[in-house]
């Protein structure tokens, strides 16, 4: 997942990052999809 960090009031790139995260079922071990709930909770700049 990358990101950036901007003020709103000049539109300033105060700082990007980038994150690897992985969801996992707990009864089975397995890789999920990002919850909605999580995904929600951002805005997509680019893909």
């Amino acid at each position: 997942m990358k990101y950036e960090f901007v003020r709103r009031s000049d539109d300033r790139l105060l700082a990007r990052g980038e994150t690897d995260r992985a969801f996992v079922d707990g009864a089975t071990g397995r890789p999920i999809p990002v919850p909605d709930s999580v995904v929600d909770c951002f805005t997509v700049v680019s893909c």
